[in-house]
This record gives C-alpha cells, sequence and structure tokens, in this order.
C-alpha cells in the first residue's frame, strides 16, 4: 500500500499534473480526468495535491516541477505524522494473546485513520517564506493566506452549524453570508491562540503575528479574549488589538496599509527604518544587522512593491541614503559615510 502510494505521490508532483490543475494543456487534463475517475478512492489526495499546486500562482517564478515536489513531500510529511502511528511488530515467541492484542490494536489504529481520512477530515495549509495563498473554504468564502501562515478546517461544513477556522499568522476573509431553514444567519468563526472571532457575513484581516489584531473592511464582527466574556463589536473602519498589557484595545483604521500585502505592496506612514527591518525580517526570513542607532531612526512614507526582496531593499537603499548588503539570508546596512547625512528627524517618501 505504502509502494503504492509513493507511486502516487511521484505522479502528483509531476509537470503533468500542473498542467491538469492549472488546464494547460488539453491532453493532461484529458489524462488526469480519466486517471481520476478510474480511481474514485484517491479524491481526497488529490484536493490536497491542488491544493498545493494552485498556492503557487502567487509565486510564479518558482512554478516548477521541484518546487511542487518539494510541497508536496512537505504536505505528505505531515499528513503522515498526523495520521499514522507507528507499531512495532509482536515477537513471534510471545504468547498468543499477545498477538490478539496487537490485531485488536491494529483494528483500531485503522478505524481512527480512517476517521480522520475519510469522514470529514481536516485540511491544513500553510504557507512558506515570500509565500501567498488564496483558498476557497467549503461553503465557498475565500481566505488569502499571507507569508508564513498556516489554516486549518474541516473538508465539509454540511453537518456543522458553525463554520470554523484555526488561523496561526495573517490572512483576508471574505465570508459569504449563510442564511438557515430558520431564518438565522449561520455563523463563522476565526480561532486564533489568543481570539474568537464571530463572523457572520463580512470582509476583515486577522494576524497573529504582532500583538493579535483585527482589521474590519465591511459588515460586523464580534470579537473576544479568550478565557474572558467581554464581547468588542467592530464595525467597518474599526480595528481590535491586544497591546502590550494583554489588553483588547478598539480604534479607528485605516484598513488600507494593513491589507495591501494581498496586491503585493507595503505601505508604509512615517514608518522607521527599525520598523521596516522587523517586517522584512518576519516576511522572508533575513538577518539584518545595523548597529547605528540614528539609522534605525530614518522615516519613510509611500508605496513600495514586495514582489522581489532584491528591489525592495534596493528602494530602501536609495531612499535612505543607505549602503546595503546581501550575503544569502543576512544583510547589512550601513551608512555613507562620505555624504554624512543626517536624517534621522525627517521622512523620506517613495512613491
Amino acid at each position: 500500500m505504502f509502494e503504492k502510494m509513493k507511486k502516487i505521490d511521484r505522479k502528483l508532483a509531476s509537470e503533468s499534473f500542473i498542467n491538469f490543475v492549472y488546464r494547460s494543456n488539453s491532453e493532461d487534463v484529458e489524462k488526469w480526468q480519466k486517471w481520476i475517475k478510474e480511481n474514485p478512492e484517491y479524491e481526497e489526495v488529490i484536493e490536497r495535491a491542488t491544493l498545493v499546486v494552485n498556492s503557487l500562482r502567487f509565486n510564479t517564478e518558482n512554478n516548477n516541477v521541484d518546487t511542487t515536489s518539494r510541497h508536496w513531500r512537505k504536505l505528505q510529511d505531515r499528513i503522515r505524522k498526523e495520521t499514522y502511528t507507528n507499531s512495532s511488530r509482536p515477537s513471534s515467541i510471545r504468547r498468543p494473546i499477545y498477538g490478539l492484542v496487537a490485531v485488536l490494536a491494529g483494528v483500531l489504529v485503522s478505524v481512527v485513520i480512517w476517521f480522520q481520512l475519510w469522514h470529514n477530515p481536516t485540511i491544513t495549509f500553510e504557507t512558506d517564506i515570500a509565500q501567498k495563498a488564496m483558498l476557497k473554504l467549503p461553503d465557498g468564502s475565500e481566505v488569502t493566506l499571507n507569508r508564513n501562515s498556516s489554516i486549518r478546517f474541516h473538508k465539509s461544513w454540511d453537518d456543522d452549524s458553525v463554520r470554523q477556522v484555526w488561523l496561526e499568522g495573517e490572512a483576508h476573509f471574505k465570508v459569504n453570508p449563510e442564511k438557515m431553514t430558520d431564518g438565522k444567519y449561520r455563523r463563522f468563526e476565526v480561532h486564533t491562540e489568543e481570539l474568537l472571532i464571530d463572523v457572520i457575513g463580512t470582509v476583515f484581516s486577522v494576524n497573529t503575528t504582532d500583538n493579535s489584531y483585527v482589521v474590519l473592511e465591511s459588515g460586523r464582527v464580534d470579537i473576544r479574549k479568550k478565557g474572558e466574556r467581554e464581547v468588542y463589536t467592530l464595525k467597518p473602519g474599526q480595528s481590535v488589538k491586544i497591546n502590550t498589557s494583554g489588553d483588547l484595545v478598539m480604534s479607528e483604521t485605516n484598513a488600507q496599509p494593513h491589507i495591501s500585502w494581498i496586491d503585493g505592496k507595503i505601505l508604509l506612514n512615517d514608518n522607521s527604518l527599525s520598523e521596516i527591518i522587523q517586517f522584512v525580517e518576519g516576511s522572508y526570513g533575513l538577518t539584518i544587522q545595523c548597529d547605528d542607532e540614528t539609522l534605525l531612526k530614518r522615516k519613510l512614507s509611500g508605496q513600495i512593491r514586495l514582489d522581489n526582496i532584491d528591489d525592495l531593499l534596493h528602494v530602501l537603499e536609495k531612499a535612505l541614503d543607505l549602503v546595503i548588503v546581501r550575503d544569502q539570508d543576512t544583510v547589512k546596512i550601513l551608512e555613507i559615510k562620505k555624504h554624512r547625512i543626517h536624517v534621522q528627524n525627517q521622512t523620506t517618501h517613495v512613491f
């Protein structure tokens, strides 16, 4: 069985399967449609692999067989860790009772595996450094997952009174309102480590990496901190954030700077180089060194593209009059000594 799964893994990491998902080759599309029809037991596996390939649409420069294979293997490794339990075979010299126990245990494990894989399994999707992904949830709602983030939800919500997802990182949600037979709207819940977000039909953004905050664009959300009863209701243009004291604080907010990453941009508004460094390190997995405190206070406003890290560093270098040296995953920021320009109390604007 496992040897057969390995062969299927290789098929799903092939260029032919990529062509099938993207509908870019009619022969491959026809071939895979026939294979899926002949192998209906692998429907779940196909859906998982399709999620992986579709996520690469945001990273066209990396859209190749090697990248797909790497992502697919990573997903498969996680699936196996979650669903399979290693057990040692009973020794032939053990008494028959141990053999019976082993058989019963094997049956139990098989039932658990079947339940997890085929009885409304949990779908988990993760993004890597500098990768984004847009997913369709079971009810047709859309979620765009930012870099270094993960989301988890059940494959089917048909029997659930509440639609639920679990998020780590940052995501932008477009939730479809859904009326039930009694006329009430079906709830949609986003769970983070610290917050419970109750939604009906709404567009909003959630970030769990920066003291946990929620920004509402349209509709309405009710938010409470886990372990507490007080509920905060957000209206469009408002946000709620957990401050350094651990309290929820509401404020009026311009949503655009918080969601610009969806369009591959960063909007800066008098942000210091220190804040920009923190963002770049978290988004691209780089280590940035800057030993000059005065440089860290220099500020920048404007809009910068995020598509290419080298282009972003070049903009910072020119706009703030710096020397930026990159050696693989390490970046060093220096001042241009010959100019002796001191701009720490000024804001530079880029467009």
